[in-house]
């Protein structure tokens, strides 16, 4: 989990250097919302 957490914020960073701040936005809301769903179906 905490190695997931890394690999998310890693790809925030480099998104946000590389992309406008409303692309940003939307790939971060995609990523939590993916993030979310998995981690229901690991309970």
């Amino acid at each position: 989990m905490f190695g997931l957490l890394t690999e998310i914020l890693v790809g925030f960073g480099g998104t946000m250097l590389n992309l406008g701040y409303l692309n940003l936005r939307r790939r971060v809301f995609a990523v939590l919302v993916f993030a979310y769903l998995t981690r229901i179906r690991q309970i």
